[in-house]
């Protein structure tokens, strides 16, 4: 549990290297970057809170911070995802049922 959450706030701390290209992105981000801090703290996870905060949602500009969908595919957010997301918090998950599995008996058992 401390990994992935230690992991997704390093994320967000290089989020504003990421988006320095975009002038929208981080000129919002210079502004309003403890909204998306405090996101993360709170839930956890950067890709998500970054999916918030590009969601232009009710048209509210501490929603809008200027990320376009193409730029939230790109190869170095996506990363954020895969490592913060599925191998932080997924895997160890698979990992810990199997072990639980075998250890009741429940993977040799006939269905």
């Amino acid at each position: 549990v401390v990994i992935p959450y230690a992991i997704n706030v390093y994320y967000a701390s290089k989020v504003k290297q990421m988006v320095k290209e975009n002038k929208s992105a981080k000129s919002w981000f210079y502004y309003h970057s403890k909204i998306f801090t405090t996101l993360v703290v709170l839930s956890g996870g950067c890709y998500a809170s970054l999916q918030l905060i590009s969601s232009n949602i009710f048209g509210l500009i501490m929603l809008s911070c200027g990320l376009t969908q193409y730029e939230l595919n790109q190869r170095k957010v996506v990363n954020i995802r895969f490592v913060g997301n599925v191998l932080c918090e997924n895997v160890p998950q698979l990992i810990i049922q199997v072990i639980y599995a075998v250890h009741i008996g429940a993977i040799n058992q006939p269905i």
